[in-house]
């Protein structure tokens, strides 16, 4: 497998490691990478690197069916190392619908702004915060928090917590009130940050921008020498204002169910 570069790599990874979940199945094949998780929304369900050969209409079946089987949206990461060329043609033929995302890098040594002096950072660490994370990223994104029922909330608690895990959640507060949030994953040299919002009452302020640093942070001290991650339209500005700069292009992939009742939560 060549990995063309870390923000690839970083969410490959990531991917990989869903398997700690229990109730997701990693498929960790030799030409594709995918995973599908019961209760779970696309976040969860989907696929990523891929080497498809002359199957690939097939394959590609295959992971929409998975998808179809647990009640849920499929996404697909797609980026320059996949397969093969005309991977984009085929995907688009089986009724997947892209959204191109900017990868971007930063190095992790960059001389970044400080913490708002009101604000007070934490690693999450205990359960009963996943699910202030989760609400916190729901109202981040305009959806009604949703508690226990976060298809994000059993399987973060498997993956996230513990001094060994690879992946890390961040909550910053304000007066004790969680305002800002982040996810981090170390793989190799790079950390991935993932997950960064902050709910529209409370954004402006700088805490986006400390959340992700704080995430960066925890990465370089786990021994990564660069941060990466896929922007939004949202996003862009505050990690370009971080020293942030657009590496590639990935494309997300998102297969509609007709059954769908979620919101996508990418």
């Amino acid at each position: 497998m060549i990995e063309r570069h870390p923000v690839e790599a970083n969410v490959w990874a990531m991917h990989r490691d869903f398997a700690r979940n229990p109730t997701t199945v990693v498929n960790d094949d030799a030409d594709l990478l995918w995973f599908n998780t019961a209760g779970s929304n696309s976040w969860l369900n989907g696929a990523s690197w891929c080497a498809l050969g002359q199957d690939v209409d097939a394959r590609i079946a295959s992971v929409g069916h998975a998808a179809q089987q647990v009640g849920t949206k499929a996404q697909w990461t797609t980026s320059p190392s996949c397969g093969p060329g005309d991977l984009e043609r085929h995907l688009d033929a089986a009724g997947w619908r892209p959204e191109v995302v900017p990868a971007m890098a930063v190095a992790v040594d960059t001389r970044f702004p400080s913490q708002p002096a009101e604000l007070a950072i934490q690693k999450v660490v205990k359960q009963s915060e996943v699910r202030e994370w989760t609400d916190l990223f729901d109202a981040s994104f305009g959806i009604e928090p949703r508690g226990d029922k976060h298809p994000w909330l059993e399987p973060w608690r498997h993956l996230a917590l513990g001094a060994e895990s690879p992946c890390r959640l961040f909550l910053g507060r304000l007066d004790g009130v969680p305002v800002s949030c982040s996810m981090a994953f170390v793989h190799q040299d790079s950390v991935g940050l993932y997950g960064v919002g902050t709910p529209p009452p409370h954004r402006g302020n700088g805490y986006a921008s400390a959340l992700t640093v704080a995430g960066i942070r925890w990465g370089a001290s786990r021994g990564a020498s660069v941060a990466v991650l896929h922007a939004s339209p949202l996003g862009a500005p505050v990690y370009q204002s971080l020293g942030f700069r657009v590496v590639l292009d990935m494309i997300a992939w998102s297969l509609p169910l007709g059954d769908q009742r979620e919101a996508t939560t990418t």
